[in-house]
């Protein structure tokens, strides 16, 4: 199958193609011509679980609670800051959250406290491509040595 499609739009593509085919697809792209603008991309229509609260690292213990709000992008002990991207949330709007809460310390014991890191589900981890085409409008790509980090442009 020969496509002509703008660069732009294969942006994270490859990833999706190799999910939906369960990697028996083949992907090459070559350079054809410079051409005239081609419309608008369809972007992502998920909102965004935003960290709410100042810079800290991630438990497990507010992770649990924000799972069940979406797809989280971050694990336990990450860095984070307030306006950094943690997470994709079910609904098209976006929902600040607060990650770096810790359990309050009291003298009653918990049950099953212990296996809460195990039953997360791990989170998903973006390449520079998959983080370009994830992103919206309000959103920018933050790229340093060690991570790759989503983050609304307004941070307050």
């Amino acid at each position: 199958m020969t496509l002509k499609v703008p660069t732009r739009g294969l942006l994270g593509y490859r990833n999706s193609l190799t999910t939906d085919t369960k990697g028996t697809a083949q992907f090459r792209s070559i350079y054809l011509e410079h051409d005239e603008y081609a419309g608008e991309i369809k972007k992502n229509n998920k909102g965004a679980l935003i960290q709410c609260v100042g810079a800290g690292k991630t438990t497990a213990y507010s992770l649990r609670k924000i799972e069940d709000k979406g797809t989280l992008f971050v694990g336990v002990g990450a860095p984070t800051y307030e306006g950094m991207v943690i997470g994709e949330h079910v609904l098209a709007n976006d929902m600040e959250m607060n990650a770096v809460k810790s359990k309050a310390m009291t003298n009653i014991r918990v049950t099953g406290a212990v296996d809460i890191v195990e039953k997360m589900a791990p989170p998903r981890i973006m390449g520079l491509e998959d983080a370009i085409a994830y992103i919206r409008d309000d959103e920018l790509v933050e790229v340093t040595p060690k991570h790759i980090r989503i983050r609304k442009k307004v941070l307050s």
